[in-house]
């Protein structure tokens, strides 16, 4: 069994959930990151999972194309998505849906809400602004769901 994880990231949360996601994977698991890692050839692979996290509503348009630009070769895999948000998990899910193309996202074996969490230092100056101001945070912290994470990682191996 080989897993694929490719993600996309603006402060490493969510290939920090990855890699704890890949220890319960059953099987040899790849992590790729899609802006500088050289992406395989996915008919290598069983299982893919897409990570992203949401910001400003939607999930990076890196890994939002890539779905779009792969949804054929996608439709013969075993599909994940999971995401890093501070929302609450009804936004995330329609958030989710709206940052992949239908046919990925309908047919997804497993879809994870992964939490979140802020690295106040990686942060832009603009990115410190909106924390402040929309969510009044003004440290790092981390609110990141290892038993959603376990969960997810459950319904792949089943899968």
């Amino acid at each position: 069994m080989k897993n694929l994880i490719l993600f996309t990231t603006k402060y490493g949360s969510v290939e920090k959930c990855g890699r704890i996601l890949a220890k319960e994977l059953d099987g040899e698991t790849e992590i790729v990151n899609l802006k500088t890692d050289s992406i395989p050839k996915l008919a290598d692979y069983d299982k893919i999972i897409l990570g992203g996290s949401i910001y400003l509503g939607k999930t990076q348009s890196a890994i939002s194309k890539f779905a779009e630009e792969n949804i054929e070769a996608l439709s013969s895999k075993k599909v994940g998505i999971y995401v890093n948000s501070g929302e609450p998990s009804e936004k995330k899910y329609v958030q989710i849906k709206n940052s992949f193309p239908a046919p990925i996202h309908d047919k997804a074996v497993a879809i994870g809400l992964f939490g979140d969490e802020i690295t106040w230092e990686k942060c832009s100056f603009m990115d410190k602004l909106a924390l402040r101001l929309i969510k009044k945070v003004t440290a790092s912290y981390s609110n990141i769901d290892e038993k959603e994470i376990s969960r997810f990682a459950k319904l792949m191996n089943e899968a």
